[in-house]
């Protein structure tokens, strides 16, 4: 199996898809003998640099922001937690359009440019997207027979 073939199968059996068959399969032992057809194009693009914040302690740094807020740490834990609950309560298209109104775009920017000047960039693989077509291929009723 290539690489490309081995991306089709791992995307076949994505998280998702197992979550919902998981979910809807009832419980005890269940026997599984088939072939399935995987048809279509896996696009590979091009490796990246990324800043490694998401191995960054953000709990910890949250906490230290706190802390260090001194007399208005209340105040500042108190916007924290009303920005978690913004967040949480709005769809990807509303935070999209509030965070650019309302200048937090630009604040990200700044503190990526500010903050994380001196940080080492870590390298990121190239996202795999596809289009591709799934099918159980039913084994020949004559060639089941004669075995």
């Amino acid at each position: 199996m290539n690489n490309a073939q081995k991306v089709a199968v791992a995307k076949a059996v994505s998280a998702a898809n197992v979550k919902k068959a998981k979910s809807a399969l009832k419980p005890g032992t269940h026997r599984v003998d088939m072939t399935i057809r995987v048809q279509g194009v896996v696009t590979k693009g091009e490796d990246y640099e990324k800043f490694p914040t998401t191995s960054t302690p953000w709990l910890k740094v949250v906490g230290l922001l706190v802390h260090r807020s001194g007399a208005h740490r209340d105040h500042t834990l108190q916007l924290l937690q009303n920005a978690l609950k913004d967040v949480n309560d709005m769809s990807k298209e509303e935070a999209a359009e509030v965070m650019e109104k309302s200048g937090v775009n630009a604040c990200i920017l700044k503190f990526k440019a500010e903050a994380l000047a001196g940080v080492e960039m870590q390298h990121a693989d190239g996202p795999c997207t596809s289009k591709l077509t799934f099918k159980v291929v039913e084994p020949d009723a004559n060639k089941a027979a004669t075995k």
